[in-house]
């Protein structure tokens, strides 16, 4: 299997792009967009020049291992057919559970062995819910990698499509028939836990109420000492946090996934995160040690491309908006050692939530990670 990468900067200039290749016939696309082009437009585009594709809105693009804004990131594959099938389904009224649970009874249908990218667009979208509603729908656990749609122009507008259907709050996503293309990755984030464990001790959703028997707001100050972002305000009883100080959440397999606290609920001393968390989950503070985040980050892709994934022929990289906030230009060093283990085409979005497998093999909802996916034809 080829891959190629594309950038553009408008949608003439990618439909020029998309029409310029003579040997090469891509057959599936996946394009990461800045919520300045119009999502009808883009999917025109791809329609027009007849390459079933993905897309979502994007607060950041890559196109191997340089990051623009206001831009459009593209890779073309030249797959056979007959290893992927594109699906989507709407969101509106329905819980979060229950359109990943219809999406998956469709992607259940069309191959014995599955795994699947999703894009998601929906402003403050639980992911874990979509994990949960895919895997119950398949009835077990399959590979899962994507990310939640973002904005780059600091509102709370979103949009996916494919060349069936356009939403401003759905999911599309590829289902690959996993015998045929190998679907493998890992999601890491350098963060570095800090201070004791605590314990979330009253929480519904993704709003944790107590943390030790205290309000949650209190205990992230005491830590902290602050938690508003002067620039960005919500109410007079709300405040948005920043999100560079996560949760490092224990599971039952011995890993921590990071749930960031991005919104202070001042009337219940509550914190709004950016995921779903449980009632009794242990967890430690963590903060960016700077440079450092970098380094452990391609120090374990590096590690997973020695023992788990050696070679790829193309790699989409899901990563957190606030890993760019929090690095700032130093994020591409990060890129330039990830995609230098493989030396393989890479684009990526950055995005508001990452779905990705630990370094076990759960695939796991995440904040402030970097979700890497490897794909190769077998």
């Amino acid at each position: 299997m080829q891959a190629k990468t594309i950038s553009a900067s408008n949608l003439e200039s990618l439909k020029s792009k998309l029409e310029s290749f003579d040997q090469f016939k891509p057959t599936l696309s996946v394009c990461f967009s800045s919520i300045i082009f119009d999502s009808n437009k883009v999917q025109e585009v791809f329609n027009s020049v007849n390459i079933p594709f993905v897309a979502f809105s994007s607060a950041g693009e890559i196109t191997n291992q340089d990051v623009t804004n206001s831009s459009i990131s593209v890779m073309l594959f030249d797959m056979p057919t007959d290893t992927f099938r594109i699906c989507s389904e709407p969101i509106n009224d329905r819980t979060i559970y229950q359109s990943a649970f219809d999406l998956g009874n469709k992607a259940a249908t069309y191959f014995d062995n599955s795994a699947m990218i999703i894009c998601c667009s929906k402003y403050g979208l639980d992911g874990q819910s979509v994990i949960n509603g895919i895997n119950d729908a398949f009835q077990k656990d399959i590979p899962i990698f994507g990310g939640l749609a973002a904005n780059d122009q600091g509102n709370d507008k979103v949009w996916a499509c494919c060349s069936d259907g356009v939403y401003a709050d759905g999911m599309v996503c590829i289902v690959f028939d996993n015998d045929k293309i190998e679907v493998n990755g890992m999601a890491t984030s350098g963060w570095e836990p800090i201070g004791i464990p605590h314990t979330i001790t009253k929480a519904t959703g993704n709003q944790v109420e107590q943390i030790n028997g205290r309000p949650a707001l209190d205990v992230f100050i005491d830590y902290f000492g602050f938690f508003e972002d002067a620039s960005a305000t919500n109410t007079d009883t709300h405040k948005m946090i920043s999100g560079q100080y996560p949760f490092q959440i224990e599971k039952d397999s011995g890993e921590s996934v990071l749930r960031s606290p991005i919104i202070a609920d001042l009337e219940n001393r509550s914190l709004i995160m950016g995921g779903s968390v449980e009632q009794g989950q242990n967890f430690r503070f963590s903060a960016s040690p700077g440079f450092e985040v970098i380094n452990k980050t391609v120090k374990e892709f590096d590690s997973f491309a020695r023992e788990d994934a050696s070679k790829a022929d193309a790699l989409l990289l899901f990563s957190c908006i606030g890993r760019h906030a929090a690095l700032g230009p130093l994020i591409e060093d990060e890129l330039t050692g990830i995609q230098k283990a493989w030396n393989a085409p890479m684009i990526g979005a950055f995005t508001l939530g990452e779905i990705g497998k630990t370094r076990n093999g759960n695939c796991e909802f995440h904040n402030i990670t970097s979700s890497l996916v490897l794909l190769k034809e077998k």
